[in-house]
């Protein structure tokens, strides 16, 4: 069964705690204005904005504030008008593209001098139920457990490699986290000026991975515009093997 995404993400972690206006950054890489932004000038002098819009299919968000940048590829309709609850909950069904159309976006930034860089993968697996979504948890890592009807589980291990930039060794996290989530679809009516009786909920779970690629926290420089390229390409291209198939095993393997 294939992984669909929640969201992908990509950080800039910068020691300036002066970051540029997102809105800005969103036109100049995508060469259209956001449909929406906010702005925020903090009591401190320095300000928080984020924009978004649209990217292909996919809707893009970014947000910037004090020491950081953030790039976000999102399910395009979170909210979508019907008579029946969904099966499922919305995510992006196509991950490799997603993947490589975030990819595209954040190697054209340059303006954000990152000592520290990392992409996140936020995946999901339909399951019918809690013990459902627990089972596939269990299968995907390998966890001895006595029983069959766990309703909730949570597991996460961390294991790190070196990734060749340049003359120098990036030591980076790989994170993987595995969890049973419940998303509630509510129903909605529009329009009605007398208060309403309790929306219905539909509940639906899920077998969630979270891959967290990083660089290791260390005191250093930033890295050139070269060199994030070159870890951000390693990180989608690591991304990419774990979560091919979501399993403990993949990470064990190399």
């Amino acid at each position: 069964m294939a992984w669909n995404a929640q969201s992908l993400q990509a950080v800039f972690f910068t020691a300036s705690a002066s970051v540029e206006n997102a809105s800005s950054v969103f036109t100049r890489l995508t060469d259209s204005k956001p449909s929406n932004s906010q702005y925020n000038q903090l009591p401190s002098g320095l300000e928080q904005s984020n924009a978004s819009g649209k990217l292909g299919e996919f809707g893009l968000t970014m947000q910037s504030q004090p020491g950081r940048l953030d790039v976000f590829l999102l399910p395009q309709e979170a909210v979508v008008p019907s008579a029946t609850f969904p099966s499922e909950p919305p995510a992006i069904l196509d991950v490799p593209a997603a993947s490589q159309a975030l990819a595209d976006i954040v190697t054209k930034i340059d303006t954000v001098p990152a000592n520290r860089l990392a992409v996140v993968f936020n995946l999901i697996r339909s399951a019918d139920g809690p013990v459902g979504a627990a089972k596939q948890i269990i299968n995907l890592t390998g966890i001895p457990i006595a029983f069959d009807d766990a309703v909730d589980l949570f597991f996460r291990v961390n294991r790190q490699s070196a990734l060749r930039v340049d003359d120098e060794s990036v030591l980076i996290n790989r994170i993987m986290a595995w969890s049973v989530q419940n998303f509630q679809a509510i129903n909605l009516t529009v329009g009605q000026s007398q208060p309403l009786p309790a929306a219905p909920v539909a509940n639906l779970y899920a077998a969630a991975l979270q891959i967290d690629l990083n660089t290791a926290q260390q005191p250093r420089n930033p890295f050139s515009d070269a060199q994030a390229k070159t870890i951000f390409s390693g990180l989608f291209e690591e991304g990419a093997r774990l979560f091919e198939t979501g399993a403990l095993s993949v990470l064990a393997g190399d």
